[in-house]
């Protein structure tokens, strides 16, 4: 619900506050990023999908910061960081890879190099891995 808001063209603050508000209720901020974080390189799927898109999962992160950096910025680096380092690696259920399925946006591919260069040490450390696995298995 919190992506379709921020997805629309006219932006309604309290809904969006409302919208945060109840996630951080309902979930934890590492919990929270990291199921936004496997959605970040979701192949996009034909048909009406229930899961988020990659950018609209890149919007709810990027918000989610936006909004409390204490909170979620190292998370966030964290579950992008897991995410990233377990797509060169099989499924053990299913036998596949997930890269042979992962796709990875420019904008996220942005986010991902912009934390290269910021005051956060760790976010830092976990962009720079995050870009040497995606180089790895994409």
């Amino acid at each position: 619900k919190l992506s379709g808001l921020l997805s629309q063209e006219k932006q309604d603050p309290p809904e969006i506050q409302a919208a945060h508000r109840s996630l951080e209720a309902i979930s934890a901020a590492h919990h929270t990023t990291d199921i936004l974080a496997r959605q970040l390189f979701a192949a996009s799927s034909a048909g009406g999908s229930q899961q988020l898109s990659g950018s609209e999962s890149l919007a709810v992160l990027t918000y989610l910061v936006s909004i409390d950096s204490k909170k979620y910025l190292k998370p966030s680096s964290r579950s992008v960081r897991s995410v990233a380092e377990s797509l060169g690696r099989p499924d053990p259920a299913t036998g596949v890879v997930p890269a042979t399925q992962a796709q990875l946006s420019d904008e996220t591919l942005a986010v991902i190099v912009s934390q290269l260069g910021g005051p956060d040490v760790e976010s830092a450390d976990n962009a720079a891995a995050s870009l040497v696995a995606l180089a790895k298995t994409l």
